[in-house]
């Protein structure tokens, strides 16, 4: 059976202010670049994680290999050195390494590998019109969130490009439930993930978004949100 990762990257700026120039010079000595997983989501069959991705000041670019199956360059020139990454899997364990490099082609890497068989952080479910894991343009989104500290005012945004869906407050048992209405801009067959955020806490969900002739053709969460062979690249400038 053919093995198969999507991978998305997202050059996020995490909450940084002011200008960020260019400046060409070598990575800081010493520095070493760190991936850490934020979330792993397991809820309706689900195999998706959100990585935070770090690299040393002075970064020109980074390389993102995701097992034998994805590789992603990303251009950091003006961006943020501390980026979010989001892959999403039909393999249990997926060896994820970061590379990164200065502007005189210098490298330093680091490898994780990433469980996509255990939930970690809160778990999010999506249903579209009644259709797990589906959703098409202008039509219905229902977002469900758990594991979310109570009082926790959270945001759901879906991506590739961001498109609010809105705002509401977790529960005293952690859990949340948002619907709302996709946006008619959104681009069916691409890669799409509702991320649930709240100030110290994430979660994510892969969603297949489709025509709506489509909605509710196949088994829910076919394709993982992608058409097949194409994987899908979200890049959203939100912070993560």
């Amino acid at each position: 059976m053919k093995k198969r990762v999507l991978a998305g990257a997202a050059a996020l700026a995490l909450g940084l202010t002011g200008v960020i120039g260019i400046n060409q010079a070598s990575a800081d000595e010493g520095a070493v670049p760190s991936l850490t997983v934020r979330a792993v989501n397991t809820a309706q069959g689900d195999a998706s994680a959100y990585l935070t991705a770090k690299c040393p000041e002075h970064t020109a670019k980074a390389v993102i290999k995701v097992g034998d199956w994805k590789t992603e360059t990303i251009n950091l020139k003006n961006l943020p050195s501390e980026f979010a990454y989001m892959i999403t899997s039909t393999q249990g364990q997926a060896p994820t390494s970061l590379t990164c490099f200065d502007y005189q082609e210098q490298s330093t890497n680091t490898t994780v590998t990433v469980d996509l068989t255990k939930a970690v952080g809160p778990q999010v479910t999506v249903t579209g019109d009644g259709v797990a894991r589906k959703a098409a343009p202008g039509g219905n989104i229902t977002v469900g969130a758990t594991g979310f500290a109570a009082g926790q005012e959270l945001d759901f945004t879906l991506y590739s490009k961001p498109y609010p869906l809105g705002k509401t407050t977790a529960s005293a048992d952690g859990s949340a439930q948002l619907s709302a209405v996709v946006s008619s801009d959104v681009i069916p067959g691409s890669s799409h993930y509702v991320v649930v955020k709240s100030d110290n806490e994430v979660g994510l969900a892969n969603v297949a978004i489709v025509n709506k002739d489509d909605l509710k053709k196949g088994k829910p969460g076919d394709n993982g949100g992608t058409q097949k062979g194409k994987p899908g690249l979200p890049r959203t400038g939100a912070a993560a």
